[in-house]
């Protein structure tokens, strides 16, 4: 066992035990709900954190602000909390929307005596597909403002009328504990005023700063969301919230096993990618997770912060009593076998692959021969199972995301002819087979065709059985 293993294991026994002693990570904690911080599990993100940030390949990644929160009673009334960096400010981008949805409700049912969701044709599209014309039009009529175009000083005697009416998603936040040293005052542009801020939004933010965000607050504030609102308010902002693990909605959900419940906003522009989420595992347990990040360095980065996810849950305990899980990496030679001598196996790179799982991987040189990549797997039982691959970085490779014929053999000798869809420093998803129990010859092979452009890389590939159902909310 290595050394931060061992220490991962005598903190996680210390959270068995221990529910209390650390001091209040954030402001935004509640009175109807009780959250005590966990100095060991602080210290087990940390861990994990550092850990994921040292293996990156891009290193201008190096800033990941983590919250987490776990339900110790049936009602979910008493979570305890676990952070790192949980106050630092960052910027949110469309995870602010979660907010203006929460205080969109506030708007509906209790300013306007209307029904909770009187603003629906604007908030959907602003939260289910994160759309930002609409956020401006739910950012216009939460706050009963509209933009003035023609001011351009915070000395204009407009603006402290104007500003007052659209600082109140802060004032309603603040007056639910849920505001801390955040600011959810602007909108998300492009937008309905403008590609950029203009006339009174222009000086807002010049002279109040643009959205911030804190990993702490924002995992409160799923909370609230998912368990403070009334039952009909809180449906509704479930369905919006709601998305599958492999639609690009999350940028942590492809390390969740399938069957998994997933509410989430995501938020990625500039550097910055984020998530607010809470979801379910088919074994019962229950997270809000948030994580703020600057991992967003290429364009496939949507789903960076993947790996870290599965790092965390797996080093909390959290995946324990799940349906069968075969991972298999180039570690295992036994697990694979090659038509050709022209892939190179590295073992062990600091300068290639240093995002990989395990030690070591394949790599096919540009423009080779046509050749093939045969996984074989050991099926503990018969079952759906979703079939998952992961791929280091290469420096060598002109784009960070790109796909490989792939052929999956499964049940009863049928095979299916897919694309492998390469995605860097993140699990991607190859489909859902049928598998038998026992010894599965080539379940998996790679195609790679003749003058194939890019470098073909091989680290791990997942075998994840789908639960016989499915968790729902309590």
């Amino acid at each position: 066992m290595n050394k931060l293993l061992t220490v991962l294991v005598a903190l996680l026994l210390t959270i068995v035990f221990v529910v209390t002693g650390a001091t209040p990570a954030c402001e935004c904690n509640f009175k109807d709900i009780s959250i005590q911080d966990n100095d060991s599990l602080n210290k087990i993100i940390e861990l994990t954190a550092k850990d994921f940030l040292s293996k990156v390949a891009i290193k201008k990644f190096n800033r990941l602000d983590v919250t987490i929160l776990l339900p110790t009673s049936q009602d979910k009334k008493q979570w305890i909390r676990g952070t790192f960096n949980p106050r630092e400010l960052s910027y949110p981008c469309s995870c602010v929307k979660l907010a203006f949805l929460v205080t969109s409700l506030n708007y509906c049912k209790n300013i306007k005596k209307l029904n909770y969701d009187c603003i629906d044709s604007h908030a959907h599209p602003m939260i289910a597909y994160s759309d930002n014309l609409e956020t401006g039009f739910v950012v216009d009529r939460i706050t009963e403002t509209t933009n003035i175009y023609n001011l351009t000083s915070a000395n204009d005697p407009r603006f402290a009328p104007w500003f007052k009416k659209r600082n109140s998603t802060n004032e309603y936040l603040d007056s639910l504990n849920l505001l801390g040293n955040q600011n959810f005052a602007s909108k998300t542009y492009p937008t309905n005023s403008g590609d950029m801020p203009l006339g009174a939004e222009n000086v807002l933010r010049q002279t109040y700063g643009g959205n911030v965000m804190q990993s702490c607050c924002a995992a409160s504030l799923m909370l609230h969301t998912m368990y403070r609102l009334p039952n009909d308010e809180a449906n509704y902002a479930r369905k919006l919230l709601y998305h599958r693990r492999f639609d690009d909605w999350s940028a942590i959900s492809v390390s969740l096993p399938p069957g998994t419940l997933l509410h989430n906003k995501i938020g990625n522009a500039y550097n910055d990618i984020n998530d607010i989420a809470h979801f379910i595992l088919p074994n019962g347990k229950e997270v809000i997770l948030t994580v703020l990040s600057n991992g967003y360095q290429r364009s496939s980065d949507t789903t960076i912060l993947g790996r870290f996810t599965e790092l965390l849950l797996s080093n909390l305990g959290l995946f324990y009593g799940l349906p069968p899980i075969i991972l298999q990496t180039i570690d295992n030679a036994n697990s694979y076998h090659l038509d050709s001598n022209n892939w190179k196996l590295i073992t062990n790179s600091s300068n290639e692959g240093v995002d990989r799982i395990g030690n070591s991987f394949m790599v096919l040189s540009p423009n080779p021969s046509p050749t093939n990549f045969y996984w074989d797997v050991e099926i503990p039982e018969f079952g759906l199972y979703e079939v998952t691959v992961y791929s280091p970085s290469l420096s060598m490779a002109t784009n960070s995301e790109f796909s490989l014929p792939v052929t999956v053999n499964f049940y009863e000798g049928s095979a299916s002819y897919y694309s492998y869809p390469i995605r860097f420093s993140s699990w991607t998803k190859i489909g859902d087979f049928l598998f038998d129990k026992g010894m599965n010859k080539n379940a998996v092979v790679v195609n790679v065709p003749g003058n194939y452009p890019q470098p073909v890389v091989i680290n791990a590939i997942k075998f994840s059985k789908y639960p016989n159902s499915y968790p729902e909310m309590n």
